[in-house]
């Protein structure tokens, strides 16, 4: 990532953006991230993507195994421009070096699943970064994901189905992790040099020809070096 360029292409933001992006910065947060299993129809991603955006969750990572994850941008509404979502490939459905990457990063891998009734929202233990793994439309949770999760965590069914669709549990766990994040955890906001990350990577996708602009100033900067 080429930070040193941030101060020139910050100045050519508008006023406004220069603002918008200083104040959901401080909204943003790796402290949760979510991990999507094989999701198949690219309505639900995208409304995993737009929900994450939403409640300043920052990481999704995406395990491609059976199906490729793709993004409907009419119901992402340009999420996918404002949350790191990170396509893990899995080889010949060997699932244990993907979750390993996420869990060399700091996370708990916590499954969303009914295998343990006890753990809810409400007593989930957020003392530490977790990862929260969403199954996908056809098969649920890989059974690699169940064996290797370090807890699990579920919503209780009061009517006759027995699940949500993928979308809408993601939306109830996102929006009630974010309000326990902000009143239990102390440090759950990002670092000054990872605000300064994110703002760049939003600077790239939304500033015409950035990434053009960036190696031509290589270029002059290597031209300059060689005088």
């Amino acid at each position: 990532m080429q930070l040193q360029y941030f101060d020139r292409l910050f100045n050519l933001l508008s006023e406004h953006k220069k603002s918008l992006f200083a104040q959901i910065v401080k909204q943003r947060t790796n402290y949760i991230a979510w991990l999507t299993d094989n999701l198949y129809h690219e309505q639900n991603s995208s409304a995993i993507i737009r929900t994450a955006d939403c409640f300043g969750y920052n990481k999704v990572f995406v395990l491609e195994d059976r199906y490729n994850y793709k993004v409907n941008k009419e119901i992402a509404m340009g999420a996918q421009k404002w949350v790191i979502h990170h396509p893990v490939h899995v080889e010949a459905d060997r699932y244990g070096p993907a979750i390993q990457k996420i869990k060399d990063l700091g996370y708990r891998l916590i499954a969303a699943s009914h295998h343990s009734e006890e753990t809810t929202l409400e007593n989930l233990d957020i003392s530490s970064p977790l990862c929260i793994a969403l199954g996908s439309e056809r098969h649920g949770l890989h059974p690699d994901i169940i064996e290797s999760a370090d807890g699990f965590v579920h919503i209780p069914m009061m009517g006759f189905t027995e699940s949500l669709n993928v979308s809408i549990t993601a939306g109830i766990l996102m929006y009630r992790l974010r309000k326990r994040l902000e009143s239990e955890v102390k440090r759950w906001q990002l670092t000054p040099m990872e605000e300064k990350e994110i703002i760049f990577q939003w600077m790239l996708k939304t500033i015409p020809n950035a990434s053009k602009m960036i190696k031509r100033w290589n270029e002059d900067e290597s031209e300059h070096t060689k005088q």
